[in-house]
C-alpha cells in the first residue's frame, strides 16, 4: 500500500537493524507517515475506527504538523494551546481504538 519507493527505505532500515542483531518486525521500520498511508487505504480499519477517510486524512495532517513542529523546534503560540490539547485528547483516543484492533497479515482487522 506504500509506493515501492518507500517500499525499499523500509526494506534496507529493516536489514540494517537485523544486522545490529535487533529483535524488529518489518512494521516497526515504517514511519508515520507510511503508517498514515496504510490506514487511510484501508476501508475496514477505518471503519473499526469509526472514521472516514477524509476526517482520518485531516486528523493525521494536524497531527503531523504538530509532532513536525515540535520537533524542529518551533514557537507554538499560546493561543494555540487550547487545540493543541485537544487535538492531543483526539490522537489519544485514536490510539486507544487502534490498541483494540488486530490486524492480520491479508490485511483484514478483528477487534
Amino acid at each position: 500500500m506504500i509506493s515501492p519507493g518507500r517500499r525499499e527505505k523500509v526494506e534496507k532500515l529493516f536489514e540494517e537493524r537485523k544486522k545490529k542483531n535487533e529483535e524488529i518486525d518489518l512494521v516497526d521500520c515504517l514511519q508515520f507517515c507510511d503508517k498514515y498511508t496504510i490506514i487511510s487505504k484501508t476501508k475496514d480499519i477505518l471503519e473499526k475506527l469509526k472514521y472516514g477517510k477524509k476526517e482520518f486524512c485531516a486528523l493525521l495532517e494536524n497531527l503531523k504538523n504538530l509532532r513536525n513542529n515540535l520537533a524542529h523546534a518551533q514557537d507554538i503560540i499560546t493561543a494555540n494551546w487550547p487545540s493543541i490539547i485537544n487535538l492531543s485528547k483526539t490522537a489519544e483516543e485514536l490510539l486507544k481504538s487502534c490498541e483494540t484492533i488486530n490486524v492480520t497479515e491479508d490485511g483484514c482487522s478483528s477487534l
